[in-house]
């Protein structure tokens, strides 16, 4: 009988080590991918901007920045979370320019006001054209509605959608609370996981060498 225990303890033991060895590799190994996606993120957007930013014209400069999002960003959810739309990505590459880290900026300008003043239009430029870019989805379309219908005199369509806003609102609400419950029941598990591994460990220790 005491075997048998011993062998399940083991078990146990035995599959919840390789558990967490196997999302440790997982998370390393999505790390080191993310890490170097966003290398790559960087430095085409270095290039492009060295490309462009003497040009007064920048719809090609756009261009090849939404290639980068197709072709990098938008191939990596971790990305994609990070940097959600084209003016993010600029003002976080302005920062690391001014903040001269040599990871991410690795080029030295005579004329590097220039380059600034260009990111700045690029950004500028972006928000004007696209002013719920970083909204996505049935919300970017349901607040393109409350809009149109608003310059439309639209009252009741527009009063409609409103109310279409609130419960979307609402529901989001209702869905980070019931995110944040399960984070801290999921927690709470991890933490009873973790005392019962070092439990059934002393258990193991005991009946083996007593």
């Amino acid at each position: 009988m005491d075997g048998i225990i011993i062998f399940i303890v083991f078990t146990v033991i035995a599959i919840l080590l390789v558990i967490d060895l196997a999302w440790l590799v997982y998370t390393y190994t999505s790390t080191v991918i993310y890490e170097k996606q966003k290398k790559k993120m960087y430095k085409s957007l270095g290039n492009i901007l060295l490309s462009h930013y003497h040009s007064d014209d920048t719809t090609m400069c756009f261009q090849e920045i939404n290639l980068l999002f197709k072709h990098i960003v938008d191939c990596n959810e971790e990305l994609k979370r990070n940097y959600t739309s084209v003016d993010f990505l600029l003002e976080k590459y302005l920062v690391e320019l001014n903040a001269k880290n040599e990871k991410i900026v690795n080029f030295d300008l005579q004329d590097m006001d220039v380059m600034k003043e260009y990111i700045l239009r690029l950004i500028n430029e972006f928000k004007k054209n696209n002013p719920m870019e970083q909204i996505k989805g049935a919300n970017n379309v349901l607040l393109n509605n409350i809009i149109q219908h608003f310059e439309r005199g639209e009252r009741d369509e527009f009063n409609e959608e409103i109310n279409q806003l609130a419960v979307e609102i609402k529901t989001l609400q209702d869905t980070l609370f019931e995110k944040e419950k399960n984070s801290k029941k999921q927690d709470a598990l991890t933490k009873v996981g973790l005392v019962l591994s070092v439990v059934f460990g002393i258990m193991t220790f005991v009946q083996f060498f007593v």
